[in-house]
């Protein structure tokens, strides 16, 4: 399966690089992110993933980021914390002036929880999982530079230790400089 979709990306990399601008240039480089929170008496969650593009040609942007995080879980029971960190890299294809396509792979070094043979909590361990997100979306620019995204990715490598439901909504941000 990671053969294949290597394969697939380098194949889609290689079609797209004929159409490439020679050279390096600071006005094709994207910074933006994504960045959540929901507040809870029983559940926090807060998310902040700053990430940095270049765009290849006018319709494809490849890029990187880092991922932060943050869960805590409170009950009667127990009380745990979660500090969840990894990396990703992304692709993204716009279509036409406001649908793209995003492909991205993310390694996240997770926490869960652990339980013994009563099936109550007794700790927690640490973990790291890959997920291969694949999906579209629409994006809005508000100028030349700036653009906003709103995403529906699929997990192709759910695992039961994704910390994410699938589908996964995202909404992020670019700004060129």
């Amino acid at each position: 399966m990671k053969k294949t979709i290597i394969i697939l990306l380098i194949c889609f990399f290689c079609t797209t690089q004929s159409n490439a601008q020679k050279g390096f240039s600071w006005d094709r480089v994207l910074v933006g992110g994504n960045f959540g929170a929901s507040l809870g008496s029983v559940e926090t969650a807060i998310a902040l993933s700053p990430n940095i593009g270049y765009r290849i040609t006018e319709r494809f942007t490849l890029g990187t980021g880092v991922i932060y995080q943050y869960y805590r879980y409170r009950t009667s029971i127990f009380d745990v914390k979660f500090n969840n960190y990894g990396a990703k890299l992304f692709g993204t294809f716009q279509l036409n002036d406001f649908l793209i396509l995003h492909s991205e792979y993310e390694s996240l070094n997770i926490d869960y929880v652990t339980y013994n043979s009563l099936g109550n909590p007794d700790g927690t361990r640490q973990r790291t999982i890959g997920s291969m997100f694949v999906g579209g979306g629409y994006r809005q620019y508000s100028s030349d530079n700036t653009m906003f995204d709103i995403m529906l990715l699929y997990n192709l490598t759910e695992t039961p230790y994704t910390p994410y439901a699938n589908p996964t909504i995202r909404v992020g941000f670019s700004i060129g400089l």
